[in-house]
């Protein structure tokens, strides 16, 4: 039996709206995830300054969506039935951030920004980008579709585009190593260096039985009725068996997916829910990831750097990074950190800050 631990305690993860960890049960809020918080407006063209990013409020508790304005305009760009936000500041070698969660309640201020890994990295001279995933309670709005890892990795690819970079560093947590190894697989050419933080547990039963709830609810009663009741009950918690959970926040957050959702008919819902499950969820160490696809990154030339969490939690188990990188030849484990959305991550906040740096110098030479 393994022991975890004793600091890490299911509420530093799913009590707390500010320190949100859990890659796939963080969506168990308890009775705060009962309230419906109003829906987010399209995106919006500003953001608060670099240092706090856009301030996002606990959507849990019915607090709304923080958009305070500030002066620097965040750009948006349009991809595959999405509009991507990032933010953008600094200046330097370009580093992209890819926060974690899968469907869940996490964006990249809450993952990267109000941790304090973006000034910290700004500070230290690096031009920062760090855009919110899809189907997330952040600025990026997207119509309800399949989602896979590669679709991620187009998103990532055409942030680059945008804030015309040619090759950036990428540091990716929890679950966004998986979009960050597809972004590498599809575009090695654009990765100057790997850092995959914290790699995700890929538990797979609990999850897949979420997705098929939903589906089941979806081709039952209808898109507008499913609609009804999750803005009714909210996202169910962990052990709820009751559908709600993929998707869950960005119908309830994002007008676009809401609206897409309620114009299709259960079955083609259903099918969509079933289909991304199938996408997203398979693959070992991590999701997404095959034996092949694993080879195929070893014989790339940039540096690959897995850290484990430090102390571990059943979401991200060191023995998934340590498997990441035996899978990976050439991949190297570093020292390990505490998860950026836990309350234990600020006493190493400066450590991991100079961590990265030391990890992302090795390669200067980065189109910024």
């Amino acid at each position: 039996m393994r022991v975890f631990d004793s600091r890490y305690t299911k509420s530093d993860y799913l009590e707390e709206p500010d320190n949100v960890g859990a890659p796939y049960l963080a969506h168990a809020f308890g009775s705060c995830a009962r309230q419906a918080p109003p829906s987010k407006p399209p995106p919006r063209r500003y953001s608060s300054n670099c240092t706090m990013g856009d301030r996002f409020s606990a959507c849990f508790r019915g607090i709304a969506y923080d958009h305070a304005l500030g002066e620097k305009a965040m750009p948006v760009i349009d991809h595959a039935g999405a509009t991507i936000w990032w933010n953008d500041c600094g200046s330097g070698q370009a580093v992209l951030l890819i926060h974690g969660g899968l469907f869940d309640p996490m964006t990249s201020d809450r993952f990267w920004g109000k941790t304090g890994v973006i000034s910290d990295l700004t500070a230290a001279g690096y031009r920062v980008l760090a855009p919110d995933r899809r189907f997330t309670p952040g600025r990026t709005t997207a119509d309800f579709a399949m989602h896979t890892w590669d679709v991620e990795a187009g998103d990532l690819a055409m942030v680059l585009d945008a804030a015309e970079i040619d090759r950036a560093h990428i540091v990716a947590g929890s679950n966004g190593c998986s979009a960050a190894t597809h972004l590498a697989l599809l575009h090695p050419a654009r990765i100057a260096s790997l850092v995959l933080c914290w790699p995700a547990t890929p538990t797979v039963t609990a999850i897949r039985a979420s997705f098929e709830r939903s589906a089941v609810a979806a081709e039952r009663d209808g898109t507008a009725a499913y609609l009804d009741v999750l803005r009714r009950d909210g996202v169910p918690r962990s052990g709820e068996e009751r559908p709600g959970f993929p998707y869950g926040f960005a119908l309830l957050h994002d007008r676009r997916t809401s609206r897409s959702f309620e114009s299709m008919n259960g079955a083609a819902a259903a099918r969509i829910f079933r289909e991304t499950a199938a996408a997203l969820l398979p693959g070992s160490p991590i999701r997404g990831l095959t034996c092949d696809d694993a080879v195929r990154l070893g014989n790339n030339p940039f540096p690959i750097h897995i850290m484990p969490a430090e102390p571990e939690d059943p979401y991200h188990l060191r023995t998934v990074a340590h498997a990441l990188r035996d899978a990976i030849a050439g991949a190297t484990l570093t020292r390990g950190f505490p998860v950026t959305p836990s309350r234990f991550f600020a006493a190493s906040r400066e450590a991991f800050a100079m961590e990265l740096h030391r990890l992302m110098r090795r390669d200067n030479n980065v189109a910024c």
